[in-house]
Formats: structure tokens, C-alpha cells, sequence
């Protein structure tokens, strides 16, 4: 089985800090999430697989906008072993909700 390649538009972020030379890295998702208090906010969602102690797979949110100043990284969810296909389905699903 092949795995997908990491796409990650220019304008996004590249790389999360939390991720090692042995680890994979996906974009899922990402874009313009504009609000009234932050008209510039752009949203990531990435998957991880993390393969430091054991093996798990994260999803991240990362939230930028000039008002925030830097980059925010939320870990939204932690799945023990290898589980891009089950990350990537979860993170369609609720990506898309409205910003609160």
C-alpha cells in the first residue's frame, strides 16, 4: 500500500514542531476560516503518525491570523497505532463545522 504524499499549499504552515525525522506528516484540510474579530484567520488540520515511542497517530489544528500574532497548535485527536485512513475520515467530518 502507497501512503499519500504531504501537500501543503505556499501559503500554509510546512511543518508542525511536535513532529521527528521518523514521523509522517499529512495535510487534510485547510483554508480561509474568516471571522468578524479575525478576517485573516486561515485554518490546518493535519495528521501525524508519530513514531518516537510507539507508534500513534495525532490530528492538529493549526489557527493563524494576525491578531493571534503566531501559530496556534491544538492536538484534537490521539489514535494509538497507524490510522491515517480513520484520522483523514474524522477530520472531513468536522472540519467543516462553523467557527464558533
Amino acid at each position: 500500500m502507497s501512503e499519500r504524499q504531504p501537500v501543503v499549499p505556499v501559503a500554509g504552515p510546512c511543518t508542525i514542531p511536535l513532529c521527528g525525522p521518523a514521523d509522517t506528516l499529512e495535510l487534510i484540510a485547510g483554508g480561509s476560516r474568516a471571522t468578524a474579530r479575525e478576517p485573516d484567520r486561515r485554518e490546518w488540520v493535519f495528521a501525524a503518525v508519530h513514531r518516537g515511542r510507539g507508534t500513534w497517530t495525532h490530528l492538529y489544528l493549526v489557527v493563524e491570523s494576525s491578531r493571534r500574532g503566531r501559530p496556534e497548535i491544538h492536538l484534537c485527536l490521539v489514535l494509538e497505532g497507524e490510522r491515517l485512513e480513520e484520522a483523514r475520515r474524522r477530520a472531513a467530518a468536522d472540519w467543516w463545522r462553523p467557527v464558533r
